[in-house]
């Protein structure tokens, strides 16, 4: 088992590794505020819960759904500003 891990696994995680880095340097965005990202995300989520309340009704429940969806992609998109931000 640990003769195939050495001869067949690590070779393909060190390959994803180097082309993780590749696109790092080539986007300039890195994956390391993946989390925070999503961490921003569930909390503009929960944000948006308060003020809709959802089950209520048709409108709460869709507004509810919205911002979820939201709340993610801001997230997502705020913590790729801030590491943009961040290499200049």
């Amino acid at each position: 088992m640990l003769k195939l891990f050495l001869e067949y696994l690590l070779p393909v995680v060190h390959e994803e590794e180097k082309l993780r880095f590749s696109m790092e340097r080539f986007t300039g965005y890195s994956n390391r505020y993946s989390v925070r990202n999503m961490v921003v995300g569930v909390v503009l989520v929960f944000g948006s819960t308060l003020l809709g309340g959802y089950g209520e009704s048709l409108l709460s429940t869709l507004l509810f759904v919205f911002g979820c969806g939201f709340g993610t992609l801001a997230g997502l998109f705020m913590g790729a500003a801030m590491d943009f931000h961040r290499r200049g």
